[in-house]
């Protein structure tokens, strides 16, 4: 749940992007550039998308994103937002929205879709904002394709947690949460990354797990898991003399990980909070049955000067050991807004066939018809 304000008013994808055959609609089909999504016309402020697709139909699509509100320009850490989704069964073409009329805040959400058609959403619910005493991490499940969505559980401490991230076996449909969690005590260790899985369908989630170490500590965790069950997370350290990207890893469904985290990169910094200027790094694993099945990849943002680039780096023995960070956006740039966050919190390893974007006060998605697949520049 972000502390100050955090716009993301374009995107700034950095992919090639592999034709590998038609999609369901013919390749004559007249599609727009950009498709709105949010039905409403308050012209709100929206944000923090998030986008899953049914594996059993690549037409079926569900995003998720939170909506302003209410907002105080002279004090914007209390503007309330809401969570909203939005699904369609047409590949993006034309788009139903809705909002989680529970009257709670909602922050950071984000989506993942299981075996059966099914979605989970996970959001931080604070009922008592700005009071974050009875905060949680929310999880809701639809069984309707994304039109209606249930609470099942709640994930947490009751206490303010930040940038939750939810990802799910393919093949167990196991469910696997990752969070900032901001300890009693002030001082860079004090942000750690907690974990917690559910093997019910959201039903009913593990005790909440540390899973950072005394050194990893840090925040904007992501997670994917491998093709024989691995559970790897990843996350971005702000306080070293170097930046560091972390991972962890878990063989066993997340009840034990590694005894030390590994290193993915080090930046070289100033000795001081570095503040954005690396955030968000993304994690992806190759689970293609091809020549790098099995091989980890992280993406993150590095700010140089007041540009973004995209650095990626790539792990074939299960992250203990990592290839140098290449940077893959030699023809584009990410802007920077004015609070230091980069455009887009990009998702440079994400395979999919779309992407839904916040502009204008209105949720597009991007589509694409003919594009199957996304591969990342220079692996």
């Amino acid at each position: 749940m972000a502390r100050i304000p955090r716009y993301l008013p374009r995107a700034c994808i950095v992919a090639a992007l592999v034709l590998v055959g038609a999609a369901a609609q013919g390749s004559g089909s007249s599609w727009p550039a950009n498709v709105r999504v949010n039905q409403d016309h308050d012209g709100n402020h929206q944000g923090e998308t998030s986008l899953a697709v049914d594996p059993n139909d690549p037409l079926h699509l569900v995003t998720v994103f939170w909506e302003v509100i209410s907002f105080d320009p002279s004090s914007p850490g209390t503007r309330s937002k809401r969570l909203n989704w939005a699904w369609t069964r047409d590949g993006g073409l034309t788009w139903q929205s809705r909002r989680f009329e529970n009257g709670v805040y909602s922050s950071d959400p984000s989506i993942v879709a299981d075996r059966q058609g099914n979605f989970y959403i996970e959001t931080i619910l604070v009922p008592h904002f700005p009071d974050e005493t009875d905060a949680s991490i929310g999880i809701l499940r639809s069984t309707d394709g994304g039109e209606t969505f249930v609470k099942t559980a709640d994930v947490g401490f009751n206490r303010f947690m930040d940038k939750p991230f939810i990802t799910i076996d393919p093949v167990t449909d196991a469910l696997y949460v990752v969070w900032t969690d901001f300890a009693p005590t002030r001082g860079p260790s004090a942000v750690r990354i907690f974990f917690a899985a559910s093997v019910d369908h959201g039903a009913t989630f593990t005790p909440p797990g540390q899973i950072s170490g005394a050194a990893s500590f840090g925040s904007w965790a992501t997670a994917a898991v491998g093709p024989g069950g691995e559970i790897y997370a990843t996350w971005s350290a702000e306080y070293y003399p170097e930046i560091r990207v972390w991972l962890e890893r878990s063989l066993d469904g997340g009840r034990t990980w590694m005894d030390r985290s590994a290193r993915v990169a080090d930046i070289p910094a100033a000795k001081t909070r570095q503040g954005s200027g690396l955030c968000w790094p993304t994690i992806a694993v190759d689970r293609s049955g091809g020549p790098h099945h099995g091989r980890i990849y992280v993406a993150w943002t590095r700010r140089t000067v007041g540009i973004g680039t995209v650095e990626l780096a790539w792990s074939d023995d299960r992250g203990d050991h990592w290839s140098k960070p290449v940077q893959v956006d030699d023809l584009v740039r990410c802007r920077f807004d004015e609070a230091g966050e980069p455009d887009i919190a990009q998702r440079v390893m994400q395979f999919g066939r779309r992407e839904a974007r916040q502009q204008d006060g209105d949720v597009l998605a991007e589509v694409s018809p003919q594009v199957l697949r996304v591969e990342v520049v220079a692996v």
